[in-house]
């Protein structure tokens, strides 16, 4: 019998869980479109300001044509992956490993574009945290922690590229250390959050298999 309810558990737990990454993979790259377009729209700002009556939010200085063409090439590469990854899904097309290349595109997007703007000192290295969150959408224990390891990795690399390349624009060890740190205990949060998803689903299968099923209404009728 024990045998049986752990079977039953291990099944819905694959089928739930399958079902629950396919739905998330859907909303992650929807949110990653929906963010690009927001940070795309904050670095029009930043470029050509606006000016409309009371509103008035002048263009920063420093931002050359060059680096706006980068953040643009960058935004739209963004969007492509994750259209052609929405295009592939309602085509049924759903390999286990495409959350692990949406989220590493997306790291080394994001890399890119702190690399070449201000570093780890520049305001949109918070981008960080909202795609690390974007992993337990899937509820994948497996992809949290990856993209946990794989997020501070690509903090680092930013941080180290800019102690090399350009010190101005490094920040203390002890911002950088701090940094890790939130970003390590959000993953760790997280994980929490898809290994309680699992054992939920194993309850709710445990409970399933110990209720009688009700008699039908055929049988109910010929008796």
């Amino acid at each position: 019998m024990s045998d049986t309810v752990d079977s039953e558990e291990v099944r819905a737990w694959r089928v739930a869980q399958r079902l629950t990454e396919l739905r998330g993979e859907e909303r992650a790259n929807l949110i990653r479109i929906v963010g690009i377009a927001g940070f795309y729209g904050v670095q029009l700002l930043n470029r050509y300001g606006v000016a409309l009556g009371p509103v008035q939010i002048p263009a920063m200085e420093g931002v050359e044509g060059s680096f706006h063409l980068l953040m643009s090439l960058l935004a739209l590469t963004g969007v492509l992956v994750a259209s052609g990854v929405l295009i592939a899904l309602r085509n049924r097309f759903f390999p286990w490993w495409i959350k692990y290349a949406t989220s590493t595109v997306d790291l080394v997007l994001a890399s890119i574009a702190l690399v070449v703007a201000d570093g780890p000192s520049s305001p949109l290295v918070v981008i960080f945290f909202p795609l690390l969150g974007l992993s337990v959408l899937r509820f994948s224990q497996s992809l949290v922690r990856y993209t946990t390891c794989a997020t501070i990795v690509a903090y680092l690399f930013v941080a180290l590229a800019a102690l090399r390349d350009r010190p101005t624009l490094a920040v203390p060890l002890y911002q950088a250390i701090l940094f890790v740190l939130a970003l390590a205990i959000v993953g760790v949060a997280l994980d929490h959050v898809a290994r309680e998803v699992r054992r939920l689903a194993g309850a709710y299968a445990d409970r399933a298999s110990r209720v009688p099923a009700a008699p039908s209404a055929d049988a109910e009728g010929g008796t």
